[in-house]
C-alpha cells in the first residue's frame, strides 16, 4: 500500500483516472495494481465536518501495488502526471 498527496484534489483524480495500469477500486488486495482518491469513494460516506475534524486529506491518492512490472508502474503514473493541465 502507497499514499501520497498532491496538493489538489483535481490533479489526484486526474491521476487516477488516465493511469491505464492501474484499476480503480475501493478494495485492495490481490495481484493487480489499484488504485483510488479515498475521499471520493471510500470515505465519501464519512460526513464532511467528521472528514474536516480528523483533517483527512482530500487530495490523497492510495495505492496497492500488484505484480506488474514496476517500471512500467512508475512509467504510467509519470505519463498520468505529466498529461495534467490544470
Amino acid at each position: 500500500m502507497v499514499c501520497f498527496q498532491t496538493g489538489n484534489f483535481e490533479f489526484s483524480k486526474h491521476i487516477v483516472t488516465t493511469t491505464k495500469l492501474f484499476k480503480i477500486t475501493v478494495s485492495f488486495g490481490g495481484v493487480s495494481s489499484l488504485i483510488s482518491v479515498p475521499g471520493q469513494m471510500s470515505h465519501a460516506s464519512i460526513p464532511e465536518e467528521v472528514r474536516s475534524e480528523r483533517a483527512f486529506p482530500e487530495d490523497l491518492v492510495r495505492m496497492s501495488i500488484g505484480i506488474e512490472n514496476a517500471q512500467d508502474l512508475i512509467n504510467d503514473l509519470k505519463s498520468s502526471m505529466d498529461s495534467y493541465s490544470g
